[in-house]
């Protein structure tokens, strides 16, 4: 308590103990007192009671005998009953625990100015909000998980302010109990960023107990499966790596026997990518008179089903630039087709690690994957020419000209398995009637961190 108020609370005693008679207005006590009444009616509590104690000072003061003497201290138990009653209403209404403290602020202002009546009233509004608060927390923290941080801050008010916390503990401990479970089955189903963050964040708000470190670890492994295997099947590689890096993040952080989950979600991690392999290409070409330079790239993703097997496999999207070219007064614009299923085409290779002995670097050995595509990758030639003041097509035919580069034979691959490491080739074909193609590109390869 400030001297200050020490002080106001000490001259305020002393008034109502040792009245001293002097002249005072009165009618403005009166006015005073009913507008503190009309403070309170309107909700401005701490202004409306402090009103009505400096007018009741006053009137002690200077009207000791006056018949309002026997008023005031009603007009204050309105003020306090209005404004306790309101407060737990609010309670009701909002299951809010923050308004549980407003009650204190009540308590300390009618600690030396209210009677043992009215301090007993203060006291049960505010029992009733917080076995309203109780309730509310058992019936609805269970389905909603947010609330478990209403109900620990609460928990940590009560005791700061040594309050009688009530069955609050062990309704915390149920709906703990209840979200870690439903946590640790979507583990199992929902390999996501968003469920590894919720489960990161819970776990701090669980016991440092070994079963609950053991269901952690599990869970994190769960989650590194569910990538790896969606990694394997639905080549989402990027998605799963970025997964298993936060998880792996996250084990490294645990107590429970460390060691062994990171082994496990290292070996993992291979299925989502150990390499990748940039290929860059250009397409030089001739068909039906016409000569263009078609752009091709691709990143190959390499990817190893354990480390003890050397057998790895290399998938990449194609993608292909559409070329716009422009030749004396003809314009000539060359597409390639999408796949029925998928936005971009697919392209695959198979092979193995190598390292012989007494090298340094291992080496990986590629070569195109047959059925890798989803059907035919075709070129479409459109050739326009400018007549009068409007273009007219030309020519417009279709090809399979790159479809000529996926074999064994052109596409196959031995390069060290270095960062930054490259590896050219070239593949000139004459594949007749006038229809010349040439291959020239490039492989550069790269860790996957």
């Amino acid at each position: 308590m400030k001297i200050f108020d020490f002080i106001y609370i000490l001259l305020f005693i002393s008034i109502l103990t040792f009245p001293v008679k002097s002249e005072g207005n009165i009618k403005i006590i009166k006015n005073s007192l009913q507008q503190g009444i009309k403070e309170c009616k309107n909700s401005q509590f701490d202004r409306g009671i402090n009103r009505i104690i400096n007018a009741a000072m006053d009137l002690r003061k200077n009207h000791p005998k006056h018949s309002l003497n026997r008023k005031w201290r009603s007009y204050l138990k309105f003020c306090y009953k209005r404004w306790s009653v309101q407060t737990r209403k609010q309670c009701y209404k909002n299951n809010d625990f923050k308004i549980y403290s407003t009650f204190e602020k009540i308590s300390e202002k009618a600690k030396y100015t209210a009677s043992k009546i009215t301090k007993r009233m203060i006291k049960n509004q505010q029992k009733k909000c917080f076995n309203s608060l109780q309730k509310h927390f058992r019936k609805n923290c269970k389905k909603d998980s947010d609330l478990l941080n209403d109900l620990s801050g609460f928990l940590k008010y009560l005791k700061t302010k040594n309050k009688t916390v009530g069955k609050l503990p062990k309704i915390q401990k149920s709906c703990l109990k209840n979200h870690w479970g439903t946590l640790m089955d979507k583990c199992k189903k929902d390999n996501s960023i968003q469920t590894l963050k919720k489960v990161y964040l819970f776990r701090k708000k669980m016991p440092d107990k070994g079963e609950i470190r053991k269901e952690y670890s599990n869970c994190l492994i769960n989650l590194i499966q569910l990538s790896a295997d969606e990694c394997q099947k639905e080549m989402k590689y990027s998605k799963g790596s970025k997964l298993i890096n936060k998880t792996i993040k996250a084990l490294k952080r645990t107590k429970f026997k460390k060691k062994k989950f990171l082994k496990k979600a290292l070996n993992l991690k291979r299925k989502c990518g150990i390499y990748t392999i940039n290929l860059n290409l250009n397409m030089k070409t001739i068909t039906g008179g016409i000569k263009y330079n078609l752009p091709v790239t691709t990143n190959l993703t390499v990817v190893q089903n354990s480390i003890k097997n050397k057998k790895v496999k290399a998938c990449g999207e194609l993608e292909f630039k559409s070329v716009k070219t422009k030749r004396g007064k003809c314009k000539i614009l060359v597409t390639v087709n999408s796949p029925p299923k998928t936005k971009n085409h697919i392209i695959c290779y198979q092979g193995k690690i190598l390292k012989k002995r007494g090298q340094k670097h291992s080496y990986l050995k590629l070569a195109f994957q047959k059925k890798s595509t989803e059907g035919n990758i075709q070129e479409t030639i459109h050739k326009t020419c400018k007549k009068g003041n409007s273009y007219k097509t030309v020519s417009y035919f279709k090809e399979n000209l790159f479809m000529n580069l996926l074999s064994k034979k052109h596409l196959n691959l031995k390069i060290k398995s270095v960062a930054g490491e490259k590896e050219g080739f070239l593949v000139p074909l004459d594949l007749g009637k006038g229809r010349k193609v040439t291959f020239k590109g490039f492989y550069t390869i790269s860790n996957i961190k």
